[in-house]
């Protein structure tokens, strides 16, 4: 019998975009998630759920609900093991797409939070964490960082601390970024906070922990200067969001979101080149 502290609940939140309907990004995290030594050997029993957030009332058209259409049915024919998707039938964004499928669908312990396009870079200890989350009641909320780790950012009070012989760094700072946490902390203290909201959950949960750190939990793997462990492999597509946002001309012609694309590959690839051609 496995006991419950070797298992998890992985929830791996997505959204349609009305720019893309790929599905290369979440492909490549949830690849990332099951090479992890500890999911692929078995010492961790998981079960994956892919949470997919409702449509959003603004692409409430039939261009939109049938694009979304196509790009469920790309989710569906992932190859996972034990992967089951959960598609959330209002629009609830981040905090209302997670609540539902933690509150009515995660069982274990533990829930490992992941986002599609924040692929893990490196191996993780996760049957370790959750032992010392098992043992250490301080431990609710563990942060993967998709930077180094250090004074930076909201992480404006750092410290290195060590629990049964793994590597933490408390921090006075709630993030989206993938996290282990566990289901009794998510239902009694972040749930009530985020379930009629509709946001990034670090919207309401970032200034309550600033002004209290020990509220929340928080901790980053790892010790002060540590390489990062995700990496955010939506670069072009934020550039592209960052520009134009939920701008009526891309929304309405996805099709120029590809034209976008095109060019700023073709740019990118013009700089490597350049650069190239001067290093000699």
């Amino acid at each position: 019998m496995v006991e419950s502290s070797k298992e998890l609940d992985v929830v791996i939140t997505s959204t349609y975009s009305p720019i893309s309907i790929s599905v290369n990004h979440i492909s490549q995290t949830i690849d990332s998630l099951l090479q992890m030594p500890d999911f692929r050997d078995r010492k961790v029993h998981y079960n994956i759920w892919i949470a997919i957030d409702g449509l959003q009332p603004d692409y409430l058209t039939r261009t939109h609900i049938v694009r979304r259409q196509k790009w469920l049915k790309k989710i569906y024919k992932l190859t996972l093991e034990q992967g089951t998707v959960v598609v959330n039938l209002e629009w609830g964004h981040l905090s209302g797409s997670l609540s539902y499928v933690i509150r009515d669908f995660c069982k274990s312990e533990f829930l490992l939070v992941v986002q599609d396009d924040l692929q893990f870079i490196r191996n993780i200890p996760i049957e370790s964490i959750l032992n010392c989350m098992h043992s250490h009641e301080e431990l609710k909320h563990i942060r993967f960082n998709k930077r180094r780790t250090k004074i930076a950012g909201l992480d404006t009070v750092i410290e290195e601390k060590n629990f049964g012989g793994v590597a933490f760094v408390k921090t006075n700072n709630w993030s989206d970024n993938n996290y282990i946490t566990s289901r009794s902390h998510f239902l009694t203290d972040i749930l009530p906070l985020l379930e009629n909201e509709k946001t990034f959950p670090e919207n309401i949960l970032r200034p309550l922990n600033l002004m209290n750190p020990n509220l929340f939990g928080t901790f980053i793997l790892g010790k002060i200067d540590e390489d990062p462990f995700i990496t955010h492999l939506g670069e072009k597509r934020g550039r592209i969001r960052a520009r134009f946002g939920k701008s009526k001309i891309v929304t309405r012609f996805p099709w120029l979101y590809k034209m976008i694309h095109t060019l700023m590959t073709a740019i990118d690839f013009f700089r490597r080149f350049q650069t190239q051609v001067r290093q000699g």
